[in-house]
C-alpha cells in the first residue's frame, strides 16, 4: 500500500497542475467573453 501511495503522489501532483491550468484557461476565456 505504501508503494502505491508513493507512486500515486507524482501523477496526482501533475493532475492537479493540469486541472489548475485548464481551469485558468477557462476562467480567462470566460473573462474575455464577459469583457468583450
Amino acid at each position: 500500500m505504501s508503494e502505491n501511495d508513493n507512486k500515486e503522489k507524482v501523477p496526482n501532483d501533475f493532475a492537479i497542475g493540469l486541472v489548475t491550468f485548464i481551469v485558468f484557461i477557462i476562467f480567462m476565456t470566460a473573462w474575455m467573453y464577459f469583457f468583450t
